[in-house]
């Protein structure tokens, strides 16, 4: 049986978007849009990572990926800038 993916609301975006563990983003409903929409990440061409847009308040902003993942689900108690992948690839 295939594991169910939770999702969490992204820290300064509740209620707008939500984040899985692997990645996954969705868009939550509102007054533009009735329903659930998955978000598609776009890939950076020079480094491999991952990047969304989001809109909050009229404003835009690009995001990386797994920064929202770690900033979403593990504590940062030593205030770390960077976000690095267990086996070095973004892609994962």
């Amino acid at each position: 049986m295939k594991h169910k993916e939770e999702f969490t609301s992204i820290p300064g975006y509740e209620g707008i978007y939500e984040i899985s563990r692997s990645g996954e983003i969705y868009s939550l409903p509102r007054y533009c849009m009735p329903e659930r929409m998955r978000i598609k990440p776009r890939q950076d061409k020079g480094n491999g990572s991952y990047y969304v847009m989001f809109v909050k308040d009229g404003e835009q902003k690009t995001l990386n990926v797994a920064k929202l993942v770690a900033k979403t689900f593990h504590d940062n108690p030593n205030n770390y800038r960077w976000t690095n992948f267990k086996d070095g690839n973004p892609e994962n």
